[in-house]
């Protein structure tokens, strides 16, 4: 199992933090006031994964990517120090058939599927309630069930802050591709750890 280029990670001595921490970037309100800087993100301390089932068969699990404005948004999240970020939840989806390399400096997905139910209209679908499940003191699964109405192919995934514009904070790849018709479901969840200190 791989381990992504960039990580995030609390390196601070007290191990219920990376709860906390854990707590903050994914669900986190508005915050008015500023953390000190020496608050202490590792970024060789967090994973993002992405497993893909397709009509209830595992077809992949395996370490994604995060983006610059990805780390961006994390450190924001983690210093509290943007409120317009920090109102933002990482839990909108996006699907592309694109095979254009990945570049860390996307912040949306090239020729991203916004046909065939993969998007709720104008939007982006959004994990919300149940689909977001927090394990132990660090880590975050955010899942959701695509069902399309039309034949396509998806070859890679991302997550997103907003339901529309370009916010991109991770992506990986899905291998083998899925082809898949009306009548199918596709089940995509990000794990996202913060190793504890």
């Amino acid at each position: 199992m791989g381990i992504s280029k960039k990580k995030l990670g609390v390196v601070i001595g007290i191990p219920s933090i990376s709860s906390a921490i854990l707590i903050v970037l994914l669900l986190s309100m508005t915050f008015t006031y500023y953390a000190p800087l020496n608050m202490g993100i590792d970024v060789d301390k967090y994973s993002v994964h992405l497993t893909v089932w397709h009509n209830g068969k595992l077809v992949s699990h395996h370490a994604g990517n995060l983006t610059d404005y990805g780390e961006i948004w994390f450190r924001a999240k983690a210093f509290r120090s943007n409120a317009t970020i920090g109102a933002q939840n990482m839990t909108f989806w996006g699907n592309t058939n694109s095979t254009t390399a990945y570049s860390e400096t996307w912040t949306s997905l090239p020729d991203e599927i916004t046909t065939g139910n993969m998007t709720d209209g104008a939007n982006r679908y959004q994990s919300e309630g149940a689909s977001i499940e927090f394990i132990g003191n660090n880590q975050a699964n955010i899942t959701f069930v695509f069902n399309p109405t039309e034949t396509n192919t998806t070859r890679r995934a991302g997550l997103y802050s907003q339901a529309t514009g370009n916010y991109l904070i991770c992506t990986d790849v899905i291998s083998p591709i899925i082809n898949y018709g009306a009548g199918d479901t596709i089940t995509l969840e990000f794990s996202i750890t913060v190793d504890e200190a």
